[in-house]
């Protein structure tokens, strides 16, 4: 990120005697959150230090746009948010592009760190367009597909390496952003909009995996068949690595994971209703973490796959401006996988969470939200991974 601040800071004393158009915009979120017994920052975004009534700053950003000659574009978004649901972590910009957008056409190219174009949930970047406070379950679960070492062994949910705990990757990454280049296009007075994206990694990777030799391709085709109705398909493919100094030192081969993952998602809205289904399956080749640690020439590798949706119903009531009542029923469903000696085991735990949400428009700078989370795991105690969640949003 060091070299894109540079690049884009760069550009922007390139233009300076250019007249110049600035839109800025900042949101902060206060939340109060509690969290039952196996809550942790890796199943339910509450980490497990901190599982008692807790209330806090839980992000701030501050975004902005500045045009030059019409054309050309700066955006970028400046963040702090509670480093794995501990303490706010120092700022960083998990946005910082030059956009290339020419005036009276129906593109656009961006160069630098965008917005990953893929799926619903990607898109809804700010608080205030959000119907619950917890993260989908294929942004925020993690399962066992590490960067460093590949699969994780079936009886352990993380590894300690290199001095820290690795729990392995969501299937996307929860941030919602990616490194490289980013086309738009839009078609048939905008209700065709096809986004395209060569970026440094997949999907998956995650915001402090820097390693250029990563590869990913991203893209999303959304249309609008009816004035109700939004309809959009998305596909990645990529690979994503980190580098690990105790793998190095037991294995002649670099690991490298690359998954593939083919979403829809659909948005309905009659009257005072609103349905947003999301749908997604995944497909990891990665080595096994016993082949890599046995010191093999060419570590073992196998597909581990996995299915993800979500459904989300909001309706807002017309007695009281500005107040909605949510539903949102989550799962995340792990397949069979064939391990070296020839057992067949399910690979992750499969997970169910529903979501009862209510929200409040203050008024024009202010959301309140409330969210209350069931969350069952297979073969595990019910009601150990529930939570509770208050936030107020104040954005400007």
């Amino acid at each position: 990120m060091r070299i894109l601040s540079i690049l884009f800071f760069c550009s922007l004393s390139f233009f300076t005697e250019a007249q110049l158009e600035v839109e800025l915009n900042a949101w902060i979120d206060i939340e109060q959150s509690i969290g039952q017994t196996n809550s942790h920052y890796y199943y339910n975004e509450i980490h497990k230090d901190f599982k008692t009534l807790r209330l806090g700053i839980h992000n701030a950003n501050f975004l902005t746009k500045v045009t030059f000659k019409e054309s050309f574009k700066l955006n970028a978004r400046l963040s702090q948010v509670r480093y794995k649901g501990k303490k706010l972590n120092t700022l960083h910009w998990p946005l910082l592009n030059l956009q290339y957008s020419p005036e009276g056409k129906s593109f656009a190219i961006s160069l630098g760190r965008f917005i990953t174009p893929f799926g619903y949930f990607n898109t809804q970047q700010h608080s205030k367009k959000r119907t619950f406070i917890n993260l989908p379950l294929a942004h925020s679960y993690y399962n066992k597909i590490s960067a460093k070492t590949g699969f994780l062994n079936f009886d352990m949910d993380h590894i300690v390496l290199d001095g820290k705990e690795d729990w392995g990757t969501t299937l996307l990454y929860y941030g919602g952003y990616s490194n490289g280049i980013l086309t738009n296009w839009q078609f048939n007075d905008e209700k065709i909009k096809l986004s395209a994206a060569i970026t440094n990694g997949s999907a998956s990777l995650l915001s402090d995996l820097t390693d250029f030799s990563d590869l990913g391709f991203i893209a999303r085709l959304k249309f609008q068949p009816k004035y109700f109705w939004e309809q959009a398909f998305s596909i990645n493919y990529g690979t994503f690595s980190q580098a690990s100094k105790e793998v190095t030192e037991v294995s002649s081969e670099d690991v490298t994971v690359s998954n593939f993952i083919l979403g829809t998602d659909a948005v309905l809205g009659f009257g005072h209703w609103e349905f947003v289904l999301e749908l997604m399956y995944g497909s990891y080749l990665a080595p096994t973490q016993t082949s890599v640690f046995d010191g093999q020439s060419t570590p073992s590798e196998d597909n581990f796959n996995l299915f993800s949706g979500y459904l989300n119903i909001k309706y807002e009531l017309p007695a009281v401006s500005g107040l909605y009542l949510a539903y949102g029923l989550d799962v995340l469903h792990f397949f069979s996988e064939t391990t070296i000696n020839g057992d067949t085991q399910i690979w992750g735990k499969n997970v169910l969470r529903q979501n009862i949400g209510i929200g409040y428009k203050v008024n024009e700078f202010l959301l309140l939200r409330t969210n209350f989370m069931t969350q069952s795991v297979k073969d595990k105690a019910a009601w150990e991974q529930n939570t509770f969640r208050t936030t107020l949003t104040a954005h400007f």
